[in-house]
């Protein structure tokens, strides 16, 4: 006998009151002028029998552990839903605010934040209504690249937009087109559409206001040509940027894009799953630290002294980079932050299904062609992918970009070969709960 599904919606305001560090770029010196979209807090409420989850979708750059640990207190007492079943991610939004760092204000944020996240817990959980779930993916074209391409030199280079230097040849590898779109269907109230897709939220990387890149045109676009709520999700999208494969060719309107996925997920052509029981599984994972580079920690102490000294961008540290060998500020704080973690870092990996509906929630930017192995080998019709879930990880980056150096494997707190390590161990959870 199929179980009933439950499932009710509601967002909350969570736009920074005044200026604001920014995530995304320098964050020391990116101080917000103003709004240019706001920024939300999005809660799915999903019940069958005695067992309820909410499931969050964020415009913030990144969910860390040690922000999300408060949050779901909060979200638990205001709610009775047991913390364990509060899952908060981010739609990775580069121009959202700077949670991740102890700046004038953050503390206020927070509290701001947590308060709107109730608010909608409270709201979705009012709102749940017998629901029938639709699953389907649409093949996009030029909404993402893999940002990392070959040089007439013989090197790899990465940028987050399409208007590469004239050394261009290549991209490395193809992006994973691929979205994903649920639709579930509720007869007395608006449908639920959420869409998981592998796309950085680059497009107002560097500017001045708030926004929720193109997350934010989606949305209006997707609530104003149907009748549902909309709900975006971060896929495995470590290495994929917006934009076309073409050098120079790049979409640089952030509300093009939108509009355009919006379009690609209501075109989406769905068919019905069956609900069920629901299942959690959930295993911490620790895995060895990477120590790629590591030689050059003295080097990388002594940039970043150059660094506070002159700031990120001037000549002092571009020649202090050139004569310690090292390749941007980010490789020698990262080489810093490594060493202070020590040898092992330990996060928590879960899955959690729905009958034949089932979600990878993934702590960590995934690389493209973990999350294609992943929806290649599930044991489930549907494996929805949400990356950027609470943990704040970084990337974690393949066997490849360790060997060309980039900068995500520059970042990754792991040795080369744990992305393709836990892509295995979240088909081997999927089987489990299966």
């Amino acid at each position: 006998m199929q179980e009933q599904l439950l499932a009710g919606y509601a967002r909350a305001d969570i736009t920074p009151e005044g200026s604001v560090h920014m995530q995304g770029g320098d964050w020391r010196n990116r101080i917000s002028t103003g709004v240019l979209d706001p920024l939300y807090a999005t809660c799915i409420a999903l019940t069958v029998g005695d067992e309820t989850v909410l499931l969050y979708t964020t415009d913030l750059k990144l969910v860390t552990k040690n922000f999300s640990e408060v949050s779901r207190d909060v979200i638990s007492k205001a709610t009775g839903i047991p913390r364990n079943r509060i899952f908060l991610t981010a739609t990775h939004t580069h121009s959202s605010v700077a949670i991740r760092y102890p700046w004038e204000g953050v503390e206020e944020y927070r509290a701001l934040f947590n308060e709107a996240a109730a608010k909608a817990a409270l709201e979705a959980l009012a709102d749940r209504a017998p629901a029938k779930i639709l699953a389907g993916v649409a093949e996009t074209e030029g909404l993402n690249f893999v940002r990392h391409y070959r040089t007439n030199a013989g090197g790899v280079c990465g940028s987050n937009f399409g208007d590469h230097s004239s050394g261009y040849v290549c991209h490395v590898k193809e992006a994973d087109k691929q979205m994903q779109v649920l639709k579930l269907c509720r007869e007395e109230k608006k449908d639920i559409l959420m869409v998981s897709f592998p796309c950085h939220g680059t497009f107002k990387e560097g500017g001045t206001l708030i926004s929720a890149d193109y997350i934010g045109p989606a949305r209006a676009y997707a609530e104003a040509n149907s009748h549902c709520h909309f709900a975006l999700f971060q896929a495995a999208c470590g290495d994929q940027t917006p934009g076309s494969r073409i050098p120079g060719l790049a979409i640089k309107d952030y509300e093009e894009h939108g509009s355009k996925v919006a379009r690609y997920a209501l075109d989406a052509q769905l068919a019905p799953l069956e609900a069920g029981a629901m299942k959690l599984c959930s295993i911490n994972f620790t895995g060895p630290t990477n120590m790629k580079n590591m030689e050059k920690l003295p080097d990388a102490r002594r940039v970043l002294e150059v660094a506070a000294t002159y700031g990120n961008r001037s000549q002092e540290l571009k020649d202090a980079l050139k004569r310690y060998g090292l390749n941007s500020r980010h490789e020698a704080n990262w080489l810093t932050i490594r060493d202070r973690i020590g040898k092992a870092v330990t996060i928590e990996l879960q899955v959690l299904s729905i009958g034949e509906l089932s979600f990878v929630l993934a702590p960590y930017e995934m690389f493209g062609e973990q999350g294609k192995y992943i929806k290649a080998n599930t044991p489930f019709p549907m494996t929805f992918l949400i990356g950027c879930h609470d943990g704040g990880y970084n990337y974690i980056a393949s066997k490849e970009a360790f060997d060309y150096d980039c900068y995500e494997s520059q970042c990754c707190f792991f040795a080369r070969g744990t992305a393709e390590m836990l892509a295995d161990i979240y088909i081997d959870l999927l089987n489990r709960v299966k």
